[in-house]
């Protein structure tokens, strides 16, 4: 039961941001920056979440290409070379 009173706590705390994204045009934008504003710890922890992943994701493709050689076909090729 407390799962459940949880959720519908989370719910009527999005009850705002909901109620701007639907009125107002662009009200995605506008009540998204409302939230990382009056979220900023949340946002920040979830910004430097997502900079980790890209990086690691972006580092384990690179060394995955390299391991294979696909950097020599990387560069471009250059006519009169």
């Amino acid at each position: 039961m407390r799962a459940v009173e949880r959720i519908i706590g989370q719910f009527r705390s999005l009850g705002p941001y909901l109620a701007i994204e639907l009125v107002l045009p662009g009200g995605s934008i506008v009540a998204l920056l409302l939230w990382t504003y009056r979220n900023r710890d949340a946002a920040r922890q979830t910004a430097a979440r997502i900079a980790n992943a890209s990086y690691a994701l972006w580092a384990s493709f690179t060394v995955a290409l390299l391991a294979t050689g696909v950097r020599e076909h990387a560069t471009p090729h250059c006519p009169g070379r």
